[in-house]
C-alpha cells in the first residue's frame, strides 16, 4: 500500500458527512477518485453504538475508500471493534491514534486543528477531515452531508447512525448545540479558515450555502435550535 500522501494527492475526494442527502447525491459521490465518509458503518440501535460493516447513508451512494473515525471510536479501535468495517476501506483516520493496525487497511491519526483564532478548539468531524486535508494535496475535495446545523434538526442525521443528544443548557447555548458540544461557530471558522487557505475545497450547495451565512446568522440559529434541545430528540 502506498503512503497517505500518494494515495491522496492529485486525486478528487469527496468527503461524505453525517446529514441525510436532500436528493439522491450518489452520481456526483461516485464521480470522485475517492470516497471519504465520516464514521463509516456506525449504527445506534437505541441502546448501544456498534460498527456495521456496508452500512451507508442513504443517497450517497455505496462506495467507501477512506473512513474516518471520532474520539469515541478511536479509543475503541484497540478492542477490535472496528475490525469488522476495516475490511471495506483503504485508510482509516483516526481522531486520537488507535492503538491498533488492522492487517486489513492502513490507519494513522489525523493532524488535529487546536487553536483558531486565539480559541482553542473541539472540532467536529467534517472540520477535521478537512484541516488534515491540507497537509496533502489533493486536486479537489468536495464537502456533501454537511450544513453546520443550519437544517431543521429532523434533517440532521439518518436516525440509524446516532443518538438523540441533549445539550447542557446551564452552559452557552451556542456551544451547546449537536454531538460532543462543539461550538458550531468555530467549527465554521474552522472550515472557512481552509477555505482560504486552499485552492481545492469545494461542496454541495447546502454545505456551500451553510458556509457563506453571517456569522449573526448562524449563532441566531444555534441559539435557536438548542431550545429544541432541552427535550430529548425525537427521532
Amino acid at each position: 500500500m502506498s503512503s497517505f500522501g500518494q494515495y491522496v494527492d492529485g486525486r478528487t475526494i469527496a468527503i461524505v458527512g453525517p446529514a441525510p442527502a436532500p436528493y439522491d447525491q450518489t452520481a456526483e459521490v461516485d464521480a470522485h477518485d475517492i470516497v471519504y465518509r465520516a464514521s463509516y458503518g456506525f449504527l445506534w440501535d437505541g441502546k448501544q453504538e456498534r460498527y456495521e460493516a456496508g452500512r451507508f447513508h442513504a443517497g450517497y451512494g455505496t462506495r467507501v475508500d477512506m473512513a474516518f473515525y471520532n474520539g469515541g471510536a478511536s479509543r475503541q479501535a484497540v478492542d477490535g471493534v472496528l475490525d469488522n468495517v476495516y475490511q471495506d476501506v483503504d485508510w482509516a483516520i483516526h481522531k486520537f491514534a488507535p492503538g491498533y493496525e488492522s492487517p486489513l487497511t492502513n490507519t494513522r491519526t489525523a493532524n488535529m486543528p487546536r487553536v483558531i483564532h486565539g480559541k482553542k478548539v473541539h472540532a467536529n468531524q467534517i472540520p477535521i477531515m478537512l484541516w488534515d486535508l491540507t497537509f496533502y494535496s489533493p486536486a479537489k475535495v468536495t464537502v456533501f452531508g454537511a450544513d453546520f446545523y443550519l437544517g431543521p434538526v429532523e434533517t440532521w442525521y439518518d436516525p440509524g447512525y446516532v443518538k438523540p443528544f441533549i445539550g447542557d443548557f446551564d452552559a452557552d447555548p451556542t456551544e451547546s448545540v449537536g454531538p460532543g458540544f462543539h461550538d458550531q461557530e468555530l467549527n465554521r471558522q474552522i472550515v472557512r479558515a481552509v477555505r482560504d487557505t486552499v485552492p481545492w475545497l469545494a461542496g454541495d450547495d447546502r454545505f456551500l450555502e451553510a458556509l457563506d451565512v453571517p456569522r449573526e446568522v448562524h449563532e441566531a440559529a444555534m441559539l435557536q435550535q438548542s431550545l429544541r434541545y432541552k427535550s430529548p430528540l425525537t427521532v
